[in-house]
């Protein structure tokens, strides 16, 4: 093989971005092609490339025709010295271009150089059998889902081999200790917004699909097994910062067809809960007002003066107060009318006093410091007592 690195009076073994041309001096064919590498190195990848034995035909790697051609003439002369590497033009000498527009110039120049080449020295006499132009990304495959399919089984088969395993517990060994390169990085907003893009609705991987009962159970245990030092670890991590959603409304945060997504997945999600009696006496415990907390009398007492004293132009200001005060006017309205029926059945004070008739309950457990819905649930039988307030078949 004859390197013939000089151009136009230099030495240029070590440049970039060159159109470069490979001439079969035996048969008179030529080769046009790009890098963006250093050329010496290029053309080293070449000398191994083109004398490797053919036995998979690639998409990547040299011409495939070029390498036919030159490993017969190699078996017939012995030698390479029929091949001789030379340099067409260099793209960007002051680099000045970004990667995406030398790639771009060096797409335009290989098609200019593989037409001229044609042109002159016929079509028969030149290796290439496309137009030039890299390819994207993205037409690497006919078939990208099957591509993707049968990469996907080899990663897999090959990870859970011996040698796959051992290959991950060397990178979980240099991985250790180090910290990750994300860490005190803040990502913009127009950056989340992308993300968000990307991974939403049906193009989140896990979009439609639900876990087995044994995934669960899974990820259950796998969770229940975490150290104190690593939940220490979690917990410190959150210290501090403000969640997204706090003091939020669903409104504030989702759309309207996404909270009614989510309201539906709870009704769903509880319809199959199995809850215990244990845990239905707590609820109804809280519910009634007997699980008050842990706070202190003088506590509970300077909050019931606090709510007393302020009103409801100084809590949600005057238009707000005045559609409360309506709304309330309206909802009490017939409050002094609905009279309630105890003869059968008589209401008892923890004074003993016998009450068999209340015109009003509202007012009525205003004048005896009684919560009205709890009092009503009484006298319908659905509550047992309510501040010593019973009727008489439940005592």
């Amino acid at each position: 093989m004859i390197y013939n690195y000089d151009f136009e009076g230099k030495q240029c073994s070590n440049e970039k971005n060159i159109i470069y041309l490979i001439s079969n001096i035996n048969k008179q064919k030529y080769y046009i092609g790009q890098t963006r590498r250093e050329l010496k190195k290029r053309w080293a990848n070449y000398r191994i490339d083109l004398l490797k034995p053919i036995i998979v035909k690639k998409r990547n790697g040299c011409n495939i025709h070029l390498r036919r051609s030159v490993q017969r003439e190699y078996n017939k002369v012995g030698n390479t010295d029929f091949l001789i590497f030379s340099i067409l033009e260099i793209v960007d000498k002051d680099n000045a271009l970004n990667v995406e527009q030398k790639q771009k110039l060096l797409n335009e120049r290989e098609i200019y150089w593989i037409e001229n080449y044609r042109s002159i020295k016929g079509i028969n006499n030149v290796y290439n059998i496309k137009d030039g132009g890299q390819e994207t990304k993205n037409t690497f495959s006919k078939d990208p889902e099957n591509t993707r399919k049968k990469l996907s089984i080899a990663r897999k088969k090959f990870l859970a081999s011996k040698a796959g395993q051992e290959l991950i517990a060397e990178i979980s060994k240099k991985m250790k200790g180090k910290e990750s390169p994300l860490k005190g990085r803040t990502i913009s907003e127009l950056h989340r917004e992308k993300i968000k893009q990307a991974t939403q609705g049906c193009k989140n991987p896990n979009y439609g699909k639900t876990h087995t009962e044994e995934t669960k159970k899974k990820i259950g245990e796998k969770n229940r097994q975490l150290t104190e030092e690593t939940r220490n670890a979690r917990s410190n991590a959150l210290k501090g910062k403000i969640p997204f959603n706090k003091n939020k409304k669903w409104n504030e945060l989702y759309k309207s067809e996404t909270i009614a997504k989510m309201k539906q997945a709870i009704a769903n999600s509880n319809k199959s809960r199995n809850i215990s009696e244990e845990t239905r006496e707590k609820f109804r415990l809280k519910n009634t007002g007997r699980c008050w907390g842990k706070h202190s009398a003088a506590q509970k007492e300077k909050w019931s003066k606090e709510r007393k004293n302020v009103s409801f132009e100084e809590r949600y200001g005057t238009e707000k107060a005045k559609a409360i005060k309506e709304k309330l006017k309206i909802s009490t309205k017939g409050r002094n009318l609905k009279r309630f029926d105890m003869s059968n059945n008589p209401l008892i004070s923890p004074q003993g006093d016998m009450y068999v008739e209340i015109i009003g309950l509202y007012d009525f457990c205003k004048n005896h410091n009684l919560h009205h819905r709890l009092l009503k649930k009484v006298i319908f039988g659905e509550l047992k007592s309510h501040k010593g307030w019973h009727l008489k078949n439940e005592s």
